[in-house]
């Protein structure tokens, strides 16, 4: 991320773990996000281009363990400041090895 310090919400994989930044939960500042600058080593999932700081929204993430299937599903919500609703963001599931 850019300067080691992030208030938005990335998601990316190194060496097959799964690394998720769920800064966006309201603190500031927002930054513009630049996938260009994100460490080499990380191949980067979401957002795949770039979010203007105006663009950014406050939100938090929803992991649901299933341990009958060994799996981990997360939801990202982000609040629409137009209708003040809850929406989906990014969706993803994880499975255990």
């Amino acid at each position: 991320m850019t300067g080691g310090h992030s208030h938005m919400y990335v998601r990316g994989e190194n060496r097959s773990v799964q690394q998720v930044v769920v800064g966006n939960g309201g603190a500031g500042p927002m930054m513009t996000f630049y996938p260009a600058n994100v460490d080499s080593n990380l191949t980067l999932k979401y957002p795949l281009s770039i979010v203007l700081e105006n663009d950014q929204k406050v939100g938090y993430l929803v992991i649901t363990v299933h341990e009958d299937s060994g799996t981990f599903d997360g939801v990202q919500k982000v609040l629409n400041p137009e209708t003040r609703t809850w929406e989906v963001g990014d969706t993803f599931t994880i499975h255990a090895r």
